[in-house]
């Protein structure tokens, strides 16, 4: 007997088949009809890798090493939409095709994620240097700016009205100082003179007093004098 393996449409047993010599594709498919019910014209009958057997093709099989084959189910065609459904959405999928493969792996398990965050861990520091000496750079550069002595900014202000307002101004404020001044010097001369005529009858009130008293002291010498010379006689 030659045993046959047979994976029926549906199920995932093998079913075995004995036959009396190496059956033809024919032949199976006849065994298979009676033994599933499914129809001759609707059967493909396949190795079990997947690759379709004719009719005419003579099966080899043995019971040291069986053949194994599987039994599919024709399906009726249609007009091709569906095909071209399954196209369009194929399109579709392919246009959302990511295109982060962080979460894959390498050949030694590493994750790329990780792999990616090492290298640029690495290129960090092989920079660090220069970054060091251009941020002293950076500050050095600050410290000559601060130290520079900036030039004065020379401002023009050109208002030809408001000049001549301030000329103005001044003029008027210079000419009124002066005749303060002016009225002030008149008022002082006058005060002078008015001192002056009061002081003059002063000095001569005094005079005449002095003169009174000059006199009654003359008055008395000569009284003393003639008393002393009455007294002698």
């Amino acid at each position: 007997m030659v045993p046959l393996y047979i994976n029926l449409p549906g199920s995932s047993r093998l079913v075995c088949l004995e036959f009396d010599s190496q059956p033809s594709v024919a032949f199976v498919k006849s065994r298979v009809h009676d033994l599933a019910d499914i129809p001759l014209e609707e059967q493909r009958i396949l190795t079990f890798g997947g690759l379709p057997l004719d009719e005419d093709y003579v099966i080899e099989s043995n019971n040291t090493h069986p053949t194994t084959l599987k039994v599919q189910v024709a399906l009726a065609g249609g007009k091709g939409g569906f095909g071209s459904m399954l196209r369009a959405q194929g399109g579709r999928m392919s246009s959302k095709k990511t295109t982060n493969y962080d979460s894959c792996r390498d050949l030694s398990g590493t994750r790329l994620k990780t792999i990616k965050a090492a290298k640029r861990i690495a290129d960090y520091a092989e920079l660090e240097e220069q970054r060091e000496r251009e941020k002293n750079e950076r500050i050095n550069r600050k410290i000559e700016e601060a130290l520079k002595e900036r030039p004065v900014k020379k401002i023009r202000f050109d208002d030809p009205e408001f000049l001549q307002e301030s000329q103005d101004l001044i003029e008027e404020v210079k000419s009124a100082v002066s005749e303060v001044m002016k009225s002030k010097k008149k008022g002082d001369t006058k005060d002078k003179g008015k001192e002056k005529e009061q002081v003059v009858p002063k000095q001569s009130a005094k005079l005449s007093m002095w003169d009174e008293f000059s006199d009654m002291s003359s008055d008395e010498e000569d009284v003393e004098a003639s008393s002393s010379s009455s007294s002698a006689s």
